[in-house]
């Protein structure tokens, strides 16, 4: 521990025991538990978010960050808050804030900086009903999933392999319907056949709680899986089996090369801004211009085929829950014309494919 959080920690440990609903101020509380929060990378940047978003309310409710945020009164003010209709906040976006609010109340009250008692009360403070009996997800028509594709074509002028990378994965997010995250983690020997000899390809995914699960690929997008590797290979040169599939590249100099950190794993927030900065292109909302709305997309499509079915779909998702899953079943037929190819398909080892010119 460094000796700036163990000050801190000695400060907020001599403040216990303190007659106040809250012993300490809020802000050092947030900083003292998130040190000691044990959770992926991304889900610590989300509950960060969520609590600055928190403290920045509190500080326009109260004039500061005071004890009353964290109250029976307080957290069902900053619920009345969240749930404003004028906001337009979905329940699942509710329900992450407030997640974050709880568990912070859960952690201060545990560690003696807030009255167990006043804890109690704030974390009986029930999530508002949505006015809508549940919220639909936002997917892209097909005009604009078609405006996202040519948009990252449209780069080649400038930098062909960023083009070859951005069109491979809004295609394959369109056609798979991955998690950002798990397009990210993908690795060059996640790219697999289903069976020896067969020229269909299947992507080992990484899901949420270390679950694999395996996704067919659709010919067309296989072909641009096998197209961007080469590519990456020539400019950027070979790449071992476990490295990552899909790369970050840098602003590309006038020489044409690549900065020294290109080859290094895509990250997510880099994956949002690819995501975003195409969707500006063509003019999308902005809520359409994010990742998880292609996951969207390629939801509806596939339960637009009349074959598909909620438990297919869960399975392709890696939805642990079917009722997670069965929201998509608010999204009408006639909301999509077509249906991405079936996921039936097989795959294959992409050095292998390059060897046979595939």
């Amino acid at each position: 521990m460094l000796a700036a959080d163990q000050q801190a920690g000695d400060e907020l440990a001599r403040r216990r025991g303190s007659s106040r609903p809250l012993t300490v101020a809020l802000g050092d509380v947030r900083d003292a538990w998130l040190a000691t929060f044990a959770a992926s990378e991304a889900t610590q940047r989300t509950y960060r978010g969520a609590l600055e978003r928190f403290e920045r309310w509190a500080i326009e409710r109260y004039g500061q960050l005071d004890a009353d945020a964290l109250t029976l009164h307080g957290v069902a003010e900053y619920h009345a808050h969240l749930a404003d209709p004028a906001a337009e906040r979905s329940s699942s976006t509710i329900k992450k804030e407030r997640a974050a609010v709880n568990s912070l109340i859960r952690w201060a009250s545990d560690q003696g900086f807030l009255d167990r008692q006043h804890a109690n009360l704030a974390l009986s403070v029930k999530l508002p009903t949505a006015a809508r009996e549940r919220d639909v997800p936002k997917a892209l028509s097909d005009a604009q999933a078609r405006g996202l594709v040519l948009a990252a074509r449209a780069q080649h002028g400038s930098d062909p392999l960023l083009a070859q990378r951005d069109t491979t994965i809004i295609e394959l997010l369109l056609a798979t319907g991955l998690r950002a995250n798990e397009l990210c983690e993908l690795r060059r020997c996640d790219v697999v056949a289903r069976r020896q000899g067969a020229g269909a390809r299947d992507l080992i995914v990484h899901g949420k709680g270390d679950r694999q699960r395996r996704v067919a690929l659709a010919t067309p997008v296989a072909a641009g899986v096998r197209r961007w590797d080469r590519a990456r290979t020539a400019r950027l040169g070979p790449a071992a089996p476990g490295a990552p599939l899909f790369c970050s590249l840098g602003r590309r100099r006038r020489d044409g090369s690549y900065p020294a950190y290109a080859g290094a794993r895509l990250q997510p927030w880099t994956l949002n801004e690819l995501v975003g900065r195409l969707g500006v292109a063509i003019g999308l909302d902005s809520q359409l211009a994010h990742p998880h709305a292609l996951r969207h997309t390629f939801a509806t499509r596939y339960l637009a085929d009349r074959k598909a079915d909620v438990a297919q779909l869960q399975r392709v998702l890696g939805h642990a829950d079917i009722k997670t899953t069965s929201i998509y079943l608010t999204v009408r037929a006639h909301q999509v014309d077509d249906v991405v190819e079936r996921m039936a398909m097989p795959p294959t080892i992409l050095d292998a494919d390059h060897a046979v010119g595939m």
